[in-house]
């Protein structure tokens, strides 16, 4: 359990409060809903848009490691993978060996005849062994008997254990296509617009391929990443004013924003 949360650990780690700090205390998704769409005026409803972008752009200048997310990222998942396949060879080698194979030996065996099949389950915890007593004997000498005797956990173990082979199984599956996923993102630039244009449908194109020609891919994760804590109506809006923001600017690298910039300003410039 420890090792499947280093993983988790290190993410949090490497990212500090920068998250947070973005989307969870400046609470932009919720400040979008309450007080620009609250808004009458078109021009003042702008206005907060244009200040939102300004903040997300100086945000990203502001705070370089922004452009590393991405890769500390799917170092973090790679490290699942790694702790994943590590309880696989672990879990192998306490039971001899018999551990990789253990789960399709036992649905296998499910389907052969009964008079040829060879239960794996009993071969690797046998429910039957052998013991030896020691007992005191009439004159005062130690006997030894030896007697067949049942072991009741390994009925339960046998069970446990074909569980935790689908279970890893399972995870080594799905972390490896989760791995394969992140690297089409980072080598196939149209799956990166199209993830962005499933969060922002309405969005124009042409403010969709302006963020993607300017953002690198950790800023281009940055942005999903406010778009899943917005609703996609006020994400399109965003998405076209960070646009002109950025067309404004030429890139993101050469916006820069005063250090005292908080998001109290959009409140205050509303007022």
């Amino acid at each position: 359990g420890i090792l499947f949360y280093i993983p988790h650990w290190i993410w949090k780690t490497i990212q500090g409060d920068t998250f947070k700090s973005a989307i969870q205390d400046l609470k932009i998704g919720h400040y979008l809903k309450d007080e620009i769409r609250s808004m009458k005026s078109r021009r003042r409803r702008d206005q907060q848009y244009v200040l939102v972008s300004e903040y997300i752009l100086g945000y990203m200048r502001k705070h370089r490691q922004c452009r590393y997310w991405f890769f500390k990222f799917v170092l973090c998942e790679s490290l699942n993978l790694v702790v994943v396949i590590s309880t696989l060879f672990f879990t192998d080698h306490f039971l001899g060996g018999e551990f990789l194979t253990y789960g399709s030996k036992v649905f296998d065996y499910m389907y052969m005849d009964p008079e040829e099949r060879m239960n794996p389950m009993s071969y690797v915890f046998p429910r039957m062994a052998k013991c030896t007593f020691r007992l005191w004997g009439p004159s005062g000498s130690i006997m030894v008997r030896d007697v067949m005797c049942l072991i009741a956990t390994n009925i339960i173990n046998e069970k446990i254990y074909v569980f935790l082979w689908v279970w890893l199984v399972f995870l080594t599956t799905v972390t490896s296509l989760w791995l394969v996923w992140r690297v089409l993102i980072l080598v196939l630039p149209a799956l990166r617009s199209y993830i962005l244009w499933s969060y922002a449908i309405n969005s124009k194109e042409a403010d969709r391929t302006s963020i993607m020609n300017h953002c690198t891919i950790s800023e281009w994760f940055f942005i999903i990443h406010l778009g899943k804590d917005m609703e996609n109506e006020m994400f399109c809006e965003f998405i076209e004013y960070l646009a002109k923001k950025i067309i404004e600017n030429g890139s993101t690298d050469t916006f820069n924003l005063p250090d005292t910039y908080r998001m109290e300003d959009l409140k205050k410039n509303h007022v």
